[in-house]
């Protein structure tokens, strides 16, 4: 499996599952996961893409730490993808915008559990490592990403 493919069954998880577990480092070097819904654009097909209120634990935590990972499953759990990469906050309207029409219908629990805060932020995750796990059969590739693939 080389990078392309990798990423065309990442997109195919993410459009299924809409959601996916972000895993980040705290101040204490404990792992810390929550859901998040994640997208991907095609002009960056090697980062994922989500978005984050000002405040939120995760940011202190990608700004200490960049280093995190994610898990990505289909609904029927027969695949499995998990991602490691490089993360950092971005306060860009564009991307704002663009992530906005790509992920709005997907985003009321976002907006429900931050009704009260009207700024928000983009995470991106650059990918650097990923692992595409088939549970059923015990098949597991890992793909190695370059930077700026």
């Amino acid at each position: 499996m080389n990078q392309q493919e990798l990423l065309t069954e990442l997109g195919k998880i993410i459009d299924e599952a809409k959601t996916a577990v972000l895993i980040t480092c705290s101040e204490n070097c404990f792992p810390r996961g929550r859901w998040m819904t994640p997208a991907m654009l095609s002009e960056y097909p090697d980062r994922i893409f989500c978005f984050s209120m000002h405040g939120n634990t995760e940011l202190a935590h990608i700004a200490n730490n960049a280093n995190v990972s994610w898990l990505f499953q289909n609904r029927s759990l027969k695949k499995v993808i998990t991602v490691t990469g490089l993360a950092r906050v971005i306060d860009n309207p564009a991307l704002k915008t663009e992530l906005m029409e790509t992920l709005a219908e997907h985003l009321a629990i976002f907006w429900k559990a931050n009704i009260e805060q009207m700024s928000f932020v983009v995470i991106e995750t650059m990918i650097t490592n990923a692992e595409y796990f088939l549970p059923d059969s015990g098949h597991r590739t890992t793909v190695e990403f370059t930077k700026g693939s």
